[in-house]
């Protein structure tokens, strides 16, 4: 049995996930407590160290080196896949596919999302420099999916026809709430994450101007 099974944060923050899962599948709206995962997400930051020789080791997994950096990169895997969640069951199943508009559990996922990157922004001496660059990363790629490429928040399936922009605006209206170019130890290493984006892929060509005019106002 893995060892992770026996992690008390990771146990509980997956019992967490599955709740806030069934809520979204039950259309419930009350507070879960998605404050809670952010709460984990800081905790283990805070315990996380950046030591060279075990984080660039070729003997190490790249994504997640240390058990820390493991927790902090599930929490984050966890808010997306939410995320797409909310979305899937957001939209309705009639001929015109709509998207109604985002609910209390995802404004809590946007808002705590969020604060996840803005607490890994600042992150020197914790993380690698390129596992801060992923977290971000994810983040920004998903906001560029829902408005560029929106078959990868449903997975392949057919994507709502309507009523996608709110939820971009939604995640991007946090994004802009946690960043500012006044708050230079932040802002920087976010603005460095962005311009890692792989600019090759589409939706990413296609949406990056609109994304760094909205976080640049």
């Amino acid at each position: 049995m893995s060892k992770r099974a026996f992690c008390p944060i990771y146990l509980a923050a997956k019992t967490e996930v599955l709740a806030i899962e069934a809520a979204l599948k039950n259309k419930s709206e009350s507070d879960f407590y998605v404050s809670d995962l952010f709460d984990l997400f800081r905790f283990v930051q805070e315990r996380s160290r950046f030591y060279e020789a075990i984080w660039l080791s070729d003997l190490c997994t790249s994504e997640f080196p240390k058990p820390y950096a493991y927790l902090m990169y599930q929490i984050v895997a966890d808010l997306e896949d939410l995320s797409c969640t909310a979305v899937q069951e957001a939209t309705s199943d009639s001929v015109q596919r709509q998207v109604a508009r985002p609910g209390r559990i995802a404004h809590d996922l946007a808002a705590n999302w969020s604060f996840c990157i803005w607490s890994i922004a600042k992150s020197e001496g914790q993380v690698a420099t390129d596992f801060r660059n992923r977290i971000i990363g994810e983040h920004l790629k998903f906001i560029l999916k829902l408005g560029w490429e929106p078959s990868e928040i449903y997975f392949g399936s057919r994507a709502a026809d309507e009523g996608l922009d709110s939820w971009r605006d939604l995640f991007v209206a946090q994004l802009k709430d946690r960043f500012s170019a006044r708050d230079y130890l932040r802002w920087m290493p976010f603005s460095e994450a962005m311009l890692s984006l792989d600019q090759g892929k589409r939706y990413i060509s296609e949406g990056y101007d609109w994304l760094e005019k909205q976080l640049h106002r």
